[in-house]
């Protein structure tokens, strides 16, 4: 069992490294998220898609009220499910002015913790507690998802950037100037490397090739592998 003053020491780190370190949040287009809501936010779809950049943008929104966990931290490896209510004494233990208030918990790759469901359902249905969640796993897509939580999670599918996400990444807004200017041999550029290798929001910040390939191919490499060993555990 992990100790309060180590979850205290985690929470506090989170909140710095969020604030103080993540500069760069590219605004998604058609994803709505309800932030207030009587059910689980579950944030699923491919590894390394942006589902964590999501819930770093609503920690910026809401700092004063949110508390953040990332599952694959290596310090929460013994983690259980008994822990999450130590977590939120040592929440609330930092934050003294939320008690009896609105609180907005994030919880990252949330699948690596077994039983998660019913913490979550707990502290949404019967305090006053917002929670989103993201996972990579097979295990969260809406059709796996505990039978538990069945009506009261809201999935959504997070994917790559779309074009146009891509391009707000390169500080490009598409307008007419770079549709019928000259400047539209530069759009043409991007949507050829945009189709080469794909929308990615690592990708789409390196520029050596060498690194993209080695990137995508350990992508590749983690989706499927990850997945065969999933099906495998829940095969047998």
């Amino acid at each position: 069992m992990i100790s309060k003053e180590q979850l205290k020491e985690i929470i506090v780190s989170n909140h710095h490294f969020i604030l103080n370190q993540i500069k760069t949040i590219i605004k998604r287009e058609d994803i709505h998220l309800p932030e207030e809501s009587k059910k689980i936010i579950v944030l699923y779809g491919v590894r390394r898609s942006g589902k964590t950049f999501l819930l770093y943008e609503l920690f910026k929104k809401y700092k004063d009220k949110a508390l953040y966990i990332d599952f694959e931290d290596e310090r929460l490896i013994n983690f259980e499910l008994t822990d999450f209510e130590i977590v939120k004494e040592a929440f609330m233990e930092l934050n003294p002015q939320l008690i009896g208030k609105p609180q907005l918990f994030l919880f990252d790759e949330i699948q690596n913790i077994k039983g998660w469901e019913k913490f979550c359902r707990r502290v949404v249905e019967k305090e006053n507690v917002s929670v989103f969640v993201t996972g990579s796993s097979s295990k969260i897509m809406p059709m796996e998802i505990h039978t538990s939580l069945r009506g009261r999670a809201w999935s959504i599918e997070i994917t790559p950037f779309s074009f146009r996400e891509y391009l707000l990444a390169k500080n490009i807004i598409l307008d007419k100037n770079y549709i019928y200017g000259p400047q539209k041999i530069i759009i043409k550029k991007h949507f050829a490397d945009y189709m080469k290798w794909g929308g990615f929001p690592e990708i789409t910040f390196i520029e050596s090739e060498f690194e993209k390939n080695k990137i995508l191919k350990e992508y590749l490499f983690s989706m499927f592998f990850k997945n065969l060993v999933e099906r495998f555990n829940i095969n047998n």
